[in-house]
């Protein structure tokens, strides 16, 4: 089995559609035209993201607290950047965060995914046993919102407690099947009964070597960003809140 390691000692298993494992390393001084709206999770309120939010949404939340913004979430709160970022909030749920790109797979661009993520609050269940993984997949679909089907995937066992970047690029060519379809990216917690809680912020799906009169895919409000020395540096900001005894489900 393959194992990927980043710039920034991230270490997780790469697999994509039809060409079976990866080895890569992030990019240290390329432009990046990010297609993710609300990267970093600062539009997030209440119980968000829920099966009808947008641009963020679940997909087989059971609790609508299963997933939520930091803010409104009676636990530890760890936030990379910005005023917010996401935590799956319950040990014992899985559950899907996604968001469908209004930007289409091109074969002659190269791409960059990425995201960071940590852990933190144990639980003090002795049945929340399991591992707190993160897979961060891409999907297409000939239609917006339509049937997407899986491309690649970053599966990433047990984060870590410090905030870590996991990442990958891909050459558009290497998914031939994906040309012309509308993109999908999806943040995962596949396991039940995990021993922490997962947090995220700061994702990232984009063009890489993107260059100043390129012509921009949809959505037309993609923000440029610049992935080099000093943004390989690992931050963490925490603010401390009580845990409740209600939230230690």
């Amino acid at each position: 089995m393959a194992w990927y390691r980043s710039t920034v000692r991230a270490v997780g298993i790469l697999v994509l559609a039809g060409a079976g494992f990866v080895f890569e390393e992030a990019p240290v001084n390329a432009a990046i035209l990010n297609l993710v709206e609300d990267p970093g999770f600062e539009n997030l309120s209440g119980t968000e993201p829920d099966s009808d939010s947008s641009p963020w949404l679940t997909n087989g939340e059971d609790n609508d607290f299963s997933v939520r913004s930091v803010t409104s979430a009676p636990v530890t709160q760890n936030i990379r950047s910005g005023n917010d970022a996401l935590v799956f909030s319950y040990y014992y749920d899985d559950a899907i965060v996604l968001q469908n790109l209004n930007a289409r797979w091109s074969t002659s661009r190269d791409y960059a995914l990425s995201a960071w993520t940590m852990y933190d609050d144990p639980s003090g269940n002795v049945a929340h046993e399991n591992s707190p993984d993160l897979s961060l997949i891409l999907l297409t679909s000939p239609t917006l919102g339509g049937t997407y089907t899986w491309r690649y995937g970053i599966y990433w066992p047990n984060p870590g407690e410090d905030w870590t970047q996991i990442n990958a690029n891909i050459d558009g060519a290497d998914i031939p099947a994906a040309e012309g379809e509308y993109i999908q990216i999806r943040l995962v917690k596949s396991n039940t009964n995990t021993s922490h809680r997962i947090f995220v912020d700061d994702v990232v799906f984009g063009i890489r070597n993107w260059e100043p009169g390129d012509n921009v895919p949809e959505p037309g409000t993609a923000g440029l960003f610049i992935v080099g020395a000093l943004a390989v540096w690992l931050r963490r900001r925490k603010a401390r809140a009580f845990l409740s005894a209600s939230d230690a489900a």
